[in-house]
């Protein structure tokens, strides 16, 4: 039997011919990893017996008789089996420019003698990144526009942060503040070796120590309730060795096939303190932070929860985890290519370059060639869009609607900026959800399988797209893109997508045959089955669902915007429906909680379910057998080697499209801050980059090497 071999790829050639910059000649090749699957043929002996009849005639004296022996023979045949065979291939990386280059502005900070020079600041081995076309030129500033109270996701969508991260299309791992990451064979131990002379932006060495302090705020229960993907497999907690200053290993005591995968979106991402975001990545800068930490703070707790009551907080953890986290305090040592002048409560925001930044173009300058992003509030979405078509929005996707693209594109020319499209990699734009663990009497319809199947067959998906997608989307099952390992196959990508009223109708008819005055259905006990459906961006495609249910006879109503009143259903366990995303972007085992209840947030199709797992069962309510094979499943995957964690991923994503937990209505668009506003001098900013949450989003398009030009 053939084993098919399917390679991950763990760094990209981002192979380009580049543009000199004075007498330096851009290289050609630049450096990558890849784990290979190689196919070995290993000959096998198999013993096969078998009968053969063999007819000897035997001469006897005065009578001849016919005598049939039975002959036992051996075949050995030989048997070609395919062995998987995990290996490391090493490209040579382009060769380390003999100088380093700097910006303008920080070169007069070094004469002055406010600076140390460029060669040292960097690390001795700074990341190289390949431009999109040229080698820039430095200054400049991009402008932004952020609605609501503070800067958020605005900011840290494309200043991201982390060991690793995505290459522009998606396809492989990058290294980013790790110079490398490699598995013990069992995949118990991940070695991160870090880039020597490597710095915070404050100047501080960068070293194992940060990766040590970082690991025990993780383990510190009060400090950090909710752990970060890459710190579990198998239920058990990783423990992190120092090797010596450059390097560290992640032990543990289970396989952890994941872990490169699950690092890749362990970052900074929104700098939400409430959510401990910067707990996910794998290191805190130890010589700031520590005076906040109660375990090493001069005074102790007493000290820090001092600070904490002074600040306003509720708690000494709320306040060690605000001053953990970028955007609310600027003063933190960051690795991030900006440096906030000044906190998120600032009306306008700005980020300066970071002059220790430990990346560079391929001829050596010290990215980014931006001087600095400006952040400006503005009151309402008409305000970004005023913005936006005036000229005043530099490169922004956030903020930026789909069904505003005729008026961006009307004011093109006049505004001096162009309008790119970046569609989703991710497994919706849009989907519903109905709560399969609602304990009340609708819970007994949403978690009848046909009930959810004749939903699904009542939406006329072709007119949602074209209304509320521009027709840029595509009608499919929740499942991620085809040729990425936990594709589940074609026979699941349509199921139940078919619009069908006359059969939505039908398979309604045998579940709720009654009906009231208006023709809406009535449950067993004879009320009206009155759908509660919880909608935010995607309000015009739940106007169009509500049209097409009232067709087959069930009520919606609709919460548009609802604010508290959805956190307050959802916690409550009486959100009937939604509309919003419900995505992996096909790293179901790292970014999983949309798609499998583990967590009291986000898996807003069984709220409860999920409530009862992240409590180890003191509330919510325990999952039925079928959600719970899901959770089985994302338990044991990390555990697995590849060829069957995929397998164990494509049955995730084949009870999804069997039952429709979800029910998918529109993806692949670029609805959801895949609209980029980018003005017209702006210089290596791709026109296609890989659009998704896990993947950060608007960071896949490398900003670190945009710049402008004429």
């Amino acid at each position: 039997m053939k084993t098919l071999g399917i390679a991950l790829v763990v760094a990209i050639v981002m192979a380009a011919t580049l543009a000199a910059c004075g007498e330096d000649e851009a290289p050609a090749a630049q450096i990558i990893e890849k784990e290979v699957i190689k196919e070995v043929e290993v000959i096998k002996e198999v013993e096969v017996v078998k009968e053969v009849e063999v007819v000897k005639e035997v001469e006897v004296v005065k009578e001849v008789e016919v005598v049939k022996e039975i002959v036992v023979t051996k075949e050995v045949p030989v048997e070609v089996v395919k062995e998987v065979v995990k290996t490391l291939e090493i490209v040579r990386e382009i060769p380390m420019p003999s100088k380093f280059g700097e910006s303008p502005k920080l070169a007069t900070l070094v004469r002055q003698g406010l600076l140390p020079p460029v060669e040292q600041r960097l690390p001795e081995d700074p990341m190289v990144i390949a431009v999109v076309d040229s080698i820039g030129d430095y200054g400049g500033e991009i402008r932004r526009s952020y609605l609501g109270s503070t800067l958020s996701c605005n900011f840290g969508r494309p200043i991201r942060d982390g060991i690793v991260r995505p290459s522009m299309d998606a396809s492989a791992i990058v290294m980013a503040v790790a110079k490398s990451v490699t598995a013990s064979a069992d995949q118990k131990v991940w070695t991160v070796g870090l880039r020597t002379g490597m710095k915070w932006s404050d100047g501080h060495p960068f070293t194992a120590d940060d990766f040590v302090y970082h690991q025990e705020r993780v383990n510190d229960d009060e400090l950090t309730p909710i752990k970060p993907a890459y710190f579990l497999t198998g239920g058990t907690r990783a423990k992190l060795k120092k090797i010596d200053d450059i390097t560290v290993e992640y032990v543990y005591e289970l396989p952890n096939s994941t872990f490169l995968e699950t690092s890749q979106i362990m970052d900074a991402d929104c700098g939400r303190s409430a959510m401990a975001a910067e707990s996910r990545i794998h290191f805190s800068p130890a010589h700031y932070m520590k005076q906040f930490n109660a375990n090493y703070a001069n005074g102790g707790r007493a000290a820090v929860e001092k600070m904490a009551k002074d600040g306003d907080f509720d708690d000494y953890a709320t306040f060690y985890r605000d001053r953990d986290v970028t955007q609310a305090n600027p003063d933190r040592p960051t690795t991030r290519m900006l440096v906030l002048d000044s906190g998120i409560t600032q009306k306008r925001i700005i980020g300066n370059r970071n002059p220790y930044f430990y990346a560079v173009d391929p001829v050596g300058n010290q990215l980014p060639y931006i001087d600095r992003w400006i952040f400006d509030p503005v009151s309402d979405r008409e305000a970004v869009n005023l913005n936006a078509i005036g000229g005043l929005i530099d490169f922004q996707s956030r903020h930026i609607r789909l069904i505003d693209v005729p008026l961006f594109r009307e004011h093109e020319e006049k505004g001096g900026f162009t309008v790119y499209l970046w569609p989703s990699l991710e497994e919706n734009d849009a989907a519903m959800s109905l709560n399969y663990s609602d304990a009340s009497e609708k819970g007994e319809y949403f978690r009848n399988e046909a009930f959810r199947h004749a939903l699904s067959y009542a939406i006329d998906r072709d007119k949602v797209n074209q209304v509320a997608f521009l027709g840029l989307g595509e009608a499919r099952n929740l499942m991620p893109m085809v040729g990425t390992s936990y594709y589940p196959g074609p026979e699941f990508e349509y199921k139940y997508m078919e619009f069908n009223r006359a059969k939505a109708i039908e398979m309604l008819d045998e579940i709720m045959p009654n009906k009231d005055s208006g023709g809406f259905r009535q449950m067993a006990s004879g009320d009206v089955l009155d759908i509660h459906m919880y909608v935010g961006q995607f309000a015009d495609t739940a106007e169009l669902l509500k049209s097409d249910f009232d067709k087959v006879g069930i009520k919606i109503t609709l919460h548009i915007n609802p604010g508290a009143a959805r956190s307050e259903a959802y916690k409550s366990n009486r959100l009937d429906s939604t509309v919003d995303h419900y995505v992996a972007s096909g790293l179901i085992f790292s970014y999983p909680d949309k798609l499998v209840p583990l967590l009291d947030q986000n898996a807003s199709w069984a709220p409860a379910y999920g409530e009862y797992v992240v409590s180890g069962g003191e509330r919510g309510i325990k999952p039925d057998a079928e959600i719970q094979q899901l959770i089985d499943w994302y338990g044991m995957g990390a555990t697995l080697g590849d060829a069957e964690r995929f397998k164990i991923g494509q049955n995730i994503y084949r009870q999804h499209a069997e039952k429709q937990y979800v029910i998918n209505i529109i993806a692949h668009s670029p609805i959801t801050q895949g609209v980029i506003i980018v003005n017209k001098d702006l210089r290596n900013v791709p026109e296609k980059a890989a659009n998704s949450w896990p993947h950060r989003a608007e960071s896949t398009g490398y900003p670190e090497q945009f710049y402008y030009g004429k």
